[in-house]
Order: structure tokens, then sequence, then C-alpha cells
């Protein structure tokens, strides 16, 4: 940890101002001040002496000398410390509170950049190499296994995965110790503590994620944290309004399983989901944001002048306004046996994670927009041939111009048009794939154990059916699009209509893909989430009642 990017020096003004934050603290030789496992562990800056970082097993990752501070980007919030800090040497440091933290960020310009600059940069290095990483031990072939590999990718949860399909050591040593393999997969946290066939909620708690809810009314309630619900996050956040966002799995939505997104402004080479969904939710922690992950929307009441959000754990979120931005996922084919390969060989996104398991193989994917056309490039760098299927006679309807012109010229990228898959055969895991072309009514058998989604979109909005008006599609109108009857029907109360983003139920707000004529881009829907934090200090001053 000794780049000097890295770890660097703070400057004498800069720890001056830091210190008004802080307290001064003194040291023993081997005293601990930060233990992995620990939540809201403060930040700590040398003024004297050393202090060593090690690992979960006391490995040494670094050292820390007057100037220099400790911390990474899980100092903005409840997530479990993956490191030990501790005194090398009797040492003098400047204690901060993981809340001031977030103050000095928040009102410290200087300082902020240098912080943030730091943590993303260590966050990175700590991915690179796997420090800190919990233990997932389960099949490539286990649902269960790749909704936790999912959870903790979105999550930028460093983990090392042992594919048991591949570790005959791990499976006796599982086995010796009267592990069936109904209880796996097995997940060993940082602190050893062994798991077996663990929830997502029960590793979200373990590690900090899923953080206590109180009895507070916010001003904002942000319910989904793709590219619009974290726009919508950073931005009411940094405008000083108390908002929680929650998401049933991780930030970044649909995009955030997008290897590279290359038409995003401001990125000429392109940003994967992954990478652009991370730096927004720690964009908005820094600026107090409360995100609790997993929580999933399961019904919305307005009643005694606030919403309450009913979620499906039975907790109720209480809030002034709330921002829908729970967005659409992927249709499924209507064949009987889909569900028993979901995870096992049929998956709706392609990032680094899919990517692990597909070296050499031939893999296929259907759909023709963007989005498949970003998973095609990106697998064929992977795969031995990439099967694209599309029910239409060419791309040019749907896709953008460079991303055809790419596909087109891949000898790894095979085309097939006028098609459709009738048929998936296997046992416990995808084997083959059928697909019959519509013009020949002819069918062939291609060996695939890789399947890959990306059919269209159907919106997330079951959580919002009773309170607001749909369209045919289940998509939610907002401002002018809302039907006069759609008004009627859900009592529009106001002499004003609603505003360009707010549903027929006033101070309810919807954004991005769940939206009815959104245009389905992650560039619109950043705009569309910023653009409502405006609305909702409309709403506010109009109906302030907290």
């Amino acid at each position: 940890m000794k780049e000097p990017d890295l770890s660097p020096k703070l400057s004498k003004e800069q720890i001056e101002v830091i210190s008004m934050y802080g307290k001064i603290r003194h040291a023993m030789i081997g005293e601990s001040l930060i233990k992995v496992g620990d939540r809201n562990h403060d930040l700590f800056v040398v003024l004297e002496g050393a202090i060593a970082i090690s690992d979960d097993h006391n490995n040494e990752l670094g050292i820390h000398l007057p100037g220099e501070f400790t911390g990474n980007s899980d100092s903005l919030s409840a997530r479990t410390a993956i490191f030990n800090a501790f005194a090398q040497t009797n040492a003098v440091v400047l204690q901060i509170p993981n809340q001031q933290l977030k103050e000095i960020i928040a009102s410290d310009q200087e300082l902020s950049k240098v912080l943030l600059r730091t943590f993303l940069l260590r966050r990175a290095h700590e991915l690179e190499t796997n420090v800190g990483a919990i233990k997932l031990l389960g099949s490539r072939y286990c649902a269960k296994t790749f909704k936790l590999r999912e959870f903790l990718s979105k999550n930028h949860i460093i983990y090392s995965w042992i594919d048991l399909e591949k570790d005959d050591i791990s499976n006796t040593l599982l086995a010796q110790f009267g592990i069936d393999v109904e209880e796996t997969p097995i997940i060993i946290a940082k602190d050893e503590k062994i798991f077996k066939n663990p929830s997502i909620e029960e590793i979200a708690e373990v590690l900090g994620l899923l953080s206590v809810l109180n009895e507070e009314v916010y001003d904002v309630i942000v319910v989904g944290a793709g590219p619009a619900g974290l726009a919508a996050s950073v931005y009411a956040s940094s405008e000083g309004l108390k908002v929680i966002t929650i998401d049933n799995i991780g930030p970044g939505g649909q995009a955030g399983a997008s290897s590279k997104i290359e038409n995003y402004l401001g990125f000429p080479t392109g940003i994967s989901g992954s990478e652009l969904a991370n730096n927004a939710y720690i964009q908005a922690q820094k600026f107090g944001c409360h995100v609790s992950i997993p929580r999933k929307a399961k019904a919305l009441r307005f009643k005694n002048n606030c919403f309450h959000l009913e979620l499906d754990s039975e907790t109720v979120i209480k809030g002034s306004t709330v921002i829908a931005a729970t967005g659409a996922r992927y249709r499924k084919l209507p064949l009987e046996n889909l569900p028993l390969f979901e995870g096992r060989g049929v998956y709706y996104g392609a990032g680094n994670m899919e990517a692990q398991t597909i070296s050499g193989k031939e893999i296929m994917i259907v759909g023709g927009g963007n989005s498949a056309g970003q998973a095609a490039i990106f697998l064929a760098t992977k795969s031995s041939q990439v099967h694209l299927v599309i029910r239409g006679e060419n791309l040019q309807k749907s896709m953008s111009t460079y991303l055809i012109s790419r596909i087109m010229n891949n000898p790894n990228i095979r085309l097939h048009t006028h098609s459709e898959i009738i048929a998936l055969e296997g046992g416990n895991w995808l084997r083959e794939v059928i697909l019959g072309n519509n013009i020949s009514k002819q069918s062939t058998t291609y060996p695939v154990s890789d399947l890959f989604l990306f059919l269209g979109a159907i919106p997330c909005s079951e959580w919002l059916t009773d309170v607001t008006c749909l369209d045919k599609r289940g998509f939610v109108y907002t401002g002018r699009d809302i039907p006069e009857e759609g008004l009627k029907q859900y009592n529009w109360p106001h002499r004003w209509p609603p505003q360009s983003l707010e549903t027929c139920l006033p101070g309810l707000f919807a954004v991005g893909d769940i939206r009815s004529g959104s245009v389905k881009r992650v560039a619109s829907a950043v705009g569309e989430g910023s653009m409502a934090v405006s609305q909702v200090h409309s709403f506010l001053s109009r109906n302030r009642i907290f």
C-alpha cells in the first residue's frame, strides 16, 4: 500500500483543517486502532510514529507515516472494515469519527478531492490484489452460488470464488467435515466465520450493507440504484435533503451489467457499467445519502401526510417524497424449462463475473439492442465463438452504428437473423440450445452451455400498481403523458398539473426506464434522476409539512 498515489501526505494546512473535526489520540506500540469487521470505523491521520495495516490473516499490507492516513471507500458507509490498523511504534494520531469524515468531505473541496481520489485508488488496488477478500465456495452450476456472486460483484465486495466443479480438494475437504452438497454454497467471512447456504440478506448484514432503518421521515426515498436512482441520490443529498436509497440487489441496474459503455458523455474510451455505478454509489454516500441494500419495495401507500414504503421484510420507510427508479428487467423466453437453467447457463447480464466461465466455449446471445451488441463484442474476446440471434433481418433498427460495424467485422461473432430459440436441453445445467429459423423453418442444435438474454424490457412497477397510473405495458405515466381519466381515477387534488416527472400521485416521481416514454439510455436516465430533484424541491416548497 506504499505506492505514492495510495498513501499521499496531507499538507500542514490540510492537517490543521482536518484537526477541527477530530481529537488527538496517543497509541502505544501494538495498540489496535481498527479491526477487521469493525463498522463505522474511524479515519486516522498519523502525526508522529507509524501505523501498520494488515489483512485478516495479519499479513502486513503497508505502513502509514506522519502526514498519511488510513481508510478506503468503506469509510463512508457502515460496511465492515477489511483491514486491521495498529500502532507499529508509539504514535500520535488524529482520530476522525465516521460522521465527521462526511462533514469534511462535504465542506472542504481540497480535502474532499484528496480523500476521495485516494479511497477510489485504494479500492481499485484492493480489487486487483484481492486484499480483504471473503471466500465463496460453490459450483458454477448452482443458481444460489450465481446469485451470491452477482450480489457481491454488484456491491464491489472483494471475494475469491472457488468453483467446486474445478477444485476436487475443496470438495473432498467439505465431505470430510460432513458438509453436504445441499449446504453449499459456503461463505467464509473476513472474521473466519463460516456460513452454509446463506441468504443474501444474511451476508449483507454481516458485511454492513443492510443498515438499520429508523422511524424518521426522509425528505426523499429513492427506490432503485440504477443510473437514474443514483443520480437522484447524489443531487438530492448534495442539496441538503435527507435521502435514503434502497435497491433489491446492488448499484447499477441493467447498466451495471454492461462491460463497457462507450457513448456516455465525457468518457471517450468508455467506462464499465459497474465502475460508473460504484463511483456514483460512493459519491452519494459522500453527500450523506443513507444507502441500504438489499431492500425490495413491496407496496407504497400515502397516509398521515407522508409516504409509507413497505418492504418485503415488512419494514416501513416513511418519506415526504418518493422517486421511483426501479427500472426494467429483460423479458424471458417463453420456454417451460427456462427457470431451471437461470444462473445455471442462462444469464441476463454480461460483465466480468459472467465472463469467468466461458473461456474457449461457444456461447449464444439473444437480442438486437445496444446491450446485446456490447455483450457480443466483450464476450467475443473470451469465447471461441459468439452466436448473436435476432428475429429481424438486420441490426440497423435497434443498435448503434459503431456496434454494428464492430460486430460485422469480428470473425468470432456469427449473426443469426430471422431466428429464435425454440428449446433448451440439459440436466442440472444447460448443455444445448436449439435454434429455429423463421424463414426456412429448419432447426439447428448448438453445443451451448452459456446463453445470454437481452430481450426487450418489462417494467419493475409491481409495487406501484395500486397507487398510480400505468400504461398498458406497465410503465409509469408522468407529466403531460398522464391521461385525463388517470388524473380523475387517482383524484389529482391540485389546480396545477403534475410536473414532467411527477405521477398522478403528488410527490411520487418516476425516472429512468420505469417511466412511460423514457429513452432507454444511461445518459437520459442520469438526466431524469437529477432533474427530478428540482421537481422534488418544488413539491416540498408547496407542500412542506415536516
